[in-house]
């Protein structure tokens, strides 16, 4: 699901967690096979909320929280890593820390850098086990069809935690942390430019780091009424291709 289209209204508008978890509870149901629900970036879904701002986000995932308790489905939110290599690795997760707490589990996914090509899944921390160990695993061909990519796991547990993991991860410039948290903003689509750099402000970014930041990712810029818009060269315009009307599917 990529958007939502509503009767009284024309076009479509983003999913949005603070919006249409009813309507999603809805399709549940309807499908009723449903068991996963992946919501990557989870930023990108947040329906207006501040994602640095602790209250707004608890405010957006306790429905969502609720829902699973009551279908029975399990929610994975997709979140990237800041470049804080000074940080703990609980504080690591873009965003608000309510991310993490909200969280039963919590895993990063980090590059091995002693393994070209290998990569760690370490938990960070898990409400769910006791002690346990992460896993790693490449990305392989499939045997049977090279264009086709699958996960391959190793069968031993890792021993290294992920603060280790993330103590050894090289430490990125200023314009690399803004090019990750930029990526992160536009990820739903474009938005004003004084909206990004209010929120870049907030989140501790210089305007003039903010925009090498754009200059490197190829950030579109283009004028809708009296202002500027900033919008990811891979974000397609216009409508998007799967459109899902959660009024009429709940009704």
């Amino acid at each position: 699901m990529k958007a939502v289209t509503w009767e009284d209204r024309d076009g479509a508008d983003v999913f949005s967690l603070s919006r249409d978890t009813v309507g999603l509870e809805g399709l549940i149901r309807k499908w009723r096979d449903v068991r996963l629900i992946i919501l990557d970036p989870v930023s990108a879904y947040l329906g207006g909320a501040e994602s640095y701002n602790n209250a707004d986000i608890r405010r957006v995932l306790a429905p969502l929280q609720e829902l699973a308790e009551r279908t029975g489905v399990a929610v994975l939110a997709i979140s990237h890593l800041t470049k804080r290599a000074a940080a703990s690795v609980m504080y690591r997760a873009m965003g608000s820390l309510a991310f993490v707490s909200a969280a039963r589990a919590v895993w990063a996914a980090v590059p091995d850098r002693a393994a070209a090509g290998r990569m760690l899944l370490l938990p960070v921390k898990c409400n769910l086990a006791g002690s346990i160990k992460g896993m790693a695993y490449r990305i392989l061909p499939h045997p049977a069809n090279p264009a086709l990519p699958t996960v391959a796991w190793e069968p031993e547990p890792v021993a290294m935690t992920a603060q280790e993991a993330m103590e050894i991860m090289p430490n990125p410039t200023p314009r690399e942390r803004a090019a990750e948290w930029l990526k992160q903003a536009l990820a739903a689509g474009a938005l004003p430019s004084s909206e990004v750099e209010r929120q870049a402000r907030e989140a501790g970014f210089t305007l003039r780091t903010l925009r090498r930041a754009k200059t490197g990712l190829d950030i579109l810029s283009y004028r809708e009424g009296t202002g500027w818009m900033w919008r990811l060269p891979d974000t397609p315009g216009g409508a998007p291709a799967i459109t899902v009307d959660l009024r009429a599917e709940h009704a």
